[in-house]
C-alpha cells in the first residue's frame, strides 16, 4: 500500500512541522503562518497517534486469533479421536477463567494457548 517513499516523507512532515512551528514562533511576525503550522503540528501528532492505535490493535487480533486457531484444532483433534470428555473438561475451565473484560487486558490468548495444550496432552492437567 504505502511505499517506502511515502513513509519517509510522513516520516519527515511528524519531525519538520513542529520543529517549522517552534522556529516560526520566534523568527516571523506572520501570525497566519504561525497557526497554520502549529494546527498542522498538532494534526499530525493525532495521526502518529491514531496510527499507533491500529497497529496496537492489529496486533492484539494476531495473539487472539492465532490463540483461538490453536484451542479450534487442538478441539477438534481430540473430538476426532472420540475423546469428548478431555475437551468438554478443559473448554470448561477454561470458560471459568475467561474474564471479558475492557479495562485491562483479559489474558484470553495465555489463557486459550494453555487450554490448547492441555487438550492435546502436552500440558498435565
Amino acid at each position: 500500500m504505502f511505499t517506502d517513499m511515502m513513509i519517509i516523507l510522513i516520516i519527515c512532515l511528524v519531525i519538520i512541522l513542529p520543529l517549522a512551528w517552534l522556529f516560526s514562533e520566534f523568527k516571523t511576525q506572520n501570525k497566519w503562518l504561525r497557526c497554520t503550522l502549529g494546527i498542522l503540528a498538532i494534526l499530525s501528532s493525532f495521526g502518529v497517534a491514531f496510527l499507533v492505535g491500529q497497529l496496537n490493535r492489529l496486533n492484539y487480533n494476531i495473539w487472539y486469533s492465532s490463540a483461538t486457531r490453536k484451542l479450534i484444532d487442538a478441539s477438534i483433534k481430540k473430538l476426532e479421536e472420540g475423546k469428548i470428555d478431555i475437551v468438554i473438561q478443559e473448554l470448561k475451565v477454561l470458560s471459568g477463567k475467561v474474564q471479558p473484560t475492557y479495562e485491562r487486558k483479559g489474558h484470553y490468548d495465555k489463557l486459550a494457548e494453555e487450554t490448547a495444550n492441555k487438550i492435546n496432552g502436552e500440558i498435565a492437567n
